[in-house]
């Protein structure tokens, strides 16, 4: 087995080497982390707030009913059948909103990350740490990606 250690270098040097041989590569990964950072504390931030009027509206009236009304009652155009699909177990475990609204955090999570990789892969990782802020810091996207309608499910499967 060979050291790690050179003939012409000390053992304090040769630790240090080994510590950076750790961090990323690249500074892409450290700015990212920062990008995803400043949405995803914004969004938290929400995840205790009251309940809009559709947002109860949804819960009362599909949620509750349970998977079979979830899937079979279309007497309302405003029915997010696959995201209240995913957000019945959380509303049978509990219904606070802190853990009502865990599934919208996951989904806005999934699409800053789908949005870096799109952009990683067909521009540059800097792109896509632009894209990731320029999205996360979206007023409209703050303002929906944390509601109880499936508006943040949509986004991540679309990107």
């Amino acid at each position: 087995m060979k050291p790690d250690i050179s003939p012409n270098e000390n053992v304090s040097t040769a630790r240090f080497n080994n510590w950076r041989t750790l961090l990323p590569q690249s500074i892409d990964v450290w700015l990212l982390c920062v990008a995803l950072l400043i949405p995803l504390a914004m969004c938290v931030a929400k995840l205790n707030l009251d309940l809009w009027h559709d947002e109860a509206y949804t819960l009362m009236y599909f949620v509750s009913g349970g998977l079979r009304q979830i899937a079979t009652d279309y007497n309302c155009a405003n029915n997010h059948l696959f995201y209240l699909m995913a957000l019945y177990p959380f509303f049978e475990f509990s219904n606070a909103t802190v853990i009502l609204r865990a599934p919208s955090l996951f989904f806005a999570v999934g699409t800053l990350f789908f949005v870096y990789r799109t952009l990683k892969r067909n521009v540059s990782a800097g792109a896509g740490v632009l894209g990731v802020l320029w999205l996360g810091l979206n007023q409209m996207f703050l303002g929906h990606v944390m509601q109880l309608r499936g508006y943040g499910f949509s986004l991540s499967f679309i990107t």
